[in-house]
């Protein structure tokens, strides 16, 4: 990648289109974004680029799916955004993200909902979990989570984070507007910082 590139599959409403990019995807600073309403697949377990793996803030975002374990980048922050989803679709993959968080979740609106989904996979953070300040709707991350062995702190900003998926391995600080309702494992406890409106845990 020469600079970040867009991936534009399907209108607004064309869900049923899909792309797989089997080439492996490389390129320093740069990352992919995803638009349109269709899926795009990547399936090369080398991917390298170092930018954010992302969605556009749409109504009607679409998904990223992974093909293969691993095919997400080490360096690469996931940034959903919109209603959009990243979907590891039972495959396991680990992020370290570029600076302090892997995940950020980005601008959507009130009534929608951007979501990180691993099925039967797991997604193991090497960083934090980052909001943008004008992301109103609700962000959820199902499936399971691994939390790396660190506390990750958890930006206070934007609407509600909704975390069903099984957490284990660390813990939370600064949750605000968190909701937990996995059948969580982790050990790391949950220290309760800044500006704390909403918890829920079902244990």
């Amino acid at each position: 990648l020469g600079a970040t590139r867009v991936f534009t599959i399907g209108n607004s409403s064309s869900t049923t289109e899909e792309l797989t990019v089997s080439a492996l995807v490389s390129g320093a600073t740069f990352g992919i974004t995803k638009d349109g309403a269709g899926t795009l697949v990547l399936s090369n377990s080398g991917n390298s680029y170092t930018g954010n793996t992302s969605l556009t803030n749409n109504a009607s975002t679409g998904i990223i799916r992974s093909g293969a374990d691993n095919v997400l980048p080490n360096a690469s922050t996931l940034a959903p955004a919109g209603n959009g989803t990243i979907d590891l679709a039972g495959f396991s993959d680990t992020v370290n993200g570029t600076g302090a968080n892997a995940i950020f979740f980005g601008l959507n609106s009130v009534g929608q909902t951007m979501t990180i989904a691993t099925g039967a996979g797991t997604l193991t953070i090497g960083g934090n979990i980052g909001q943008d300040s004008n992301g109103f709707g609700t962000k959820a991350i199902t499936g399971n989570l691994n939390l790396g062995g660190a506390t990750r702190t958890i930006q206070a900003n934007g609407g509600l984070l909704d975390i069903s998926a099984i957490v284990s391995n660390g813990g939370f600080t600064n949750p605000a507007n968190l909701r937990l309702s996995g059948a969580n494992i982790f050990a790391g406890g949950i220290s309760l910082t800044g500006n704390t409106t909403q918890m829920g845990i079902d244990p």
